[in-house]
C-alpha cells in the first residue's frame, strides 16, 4: 500500500478519511466500556523518562512513550520502524492514539514550509478548523485542527527536516492531558 500512496496522494485522503479518520475519532471518545482510574505509579512512571520506551523509525524520527503504552501499524507491515510505515503509539487502558505518517521526498520545487502547507491539504479532507505556525520542539511546524465528523477535533502538526516530513495525529481532547504533553515534547528528528 505504501507505493500507491507515494504515488497517488488523492487515494491516500480518501483512505485517510475512510479508515484512519474515524479510528482516530473512536480512539479520541474511548470504548463505551467503563474507564479504570489510572493506578497510582502510573502518573509515577509517566513522568519518568528513563522507565520509557524509544520508538526509533528508519524515516528519520524518533519518540519516547510510557512503557505500558504499544506500538502499531498497518496489518499488512511487518516493520513499524521501516522507512515511509505509519505508526500508532497508543494507550491500551484509554484507548488514546497517538498517529504518526511519514512522507519521503519534498518535491524539488517546493520550499519546506510549502510542501508541510501541501501535505496538510491532501493528507487530510475534513474542514480545516484553524491553522498556524508554531515552534514544535525547536522546529517550525504548521499545526491544524481539522473537524470531524462525530463533532470533535483533531490537531494534525505537520514538520520536517528538509527531506522527510511528519504528520502527527491527535484528538484535540488529548492535547490538553499533560503525558500527551510530555509523550509529543520527546519528537525528535535523528541525525542523519
Amino acid at each position: 500500500m505504501r507505493m500507491i500512496d507515494r504515488r497517488h496522494p488523492l487515494l491516500r485522503a480518501v483512505l485517510y478519511a475512510l479508515f484512519l479518520a474515524p479510528l482516530l475519532i473512536f480512539a479520541g471518545r474511548g470504548a463505551a466500556t467503563p474507564q479504570r482510574a489510572a493506578p497510582n505509579n502510573e502518573s509515577i512512571e509517566s513522568n519518568d523518562l528513563s522507565k520509557w520506551k524509544k520508538f526509533a523509525s528508519r524515516s528519520g524520527w524518533t519518540i519516547r512513550y510510557p512503557s505500558n503504552w504499544r506500538i502499531r501499524s498497518c496489518k499488512g507491515c511487518l516493520d513499524p520502524t521501516e522507512r515511509g510505515v505509519f505508526v500508532d503509539i497508543y494507550d491500551p487502558s484509554r484507548n488514546e492514539i497517538i498517529f504518526i505518517e511519514s512522507f519521503l521526498r519534498r518535491p524539488l520545487n517546493e520550499t519546506n514550509d510549502d510542501w508541510l502547507v501541501d501535505l496538510s491539504h491532501k493528507s487530510v479532507l475534513n474542514p480545516r478548523v484553524g491553522e498556524a505556525w508554531v515552534d514544535f520542539n525547536g522546529m517550525r511546524a504548521l499545526s491544524v485542527i481539522n473537524a470531524n465528523t462525530d463533532s470533535t477535533e483533531s490537531q494534525n502538526i505537520y514538520v520536517t527536516n528538509g527531506v522527510v516530513a511528519v504528520a502527527i495525529r491527535i484528538n484535540r481532547a488529548m492535547t490538553s492531558k499533560p503525558v500527551y504533553q510530555r509523550v509529543l515534547s520527546t519528537f525528535k528528528f535523528s541525525a542523519h
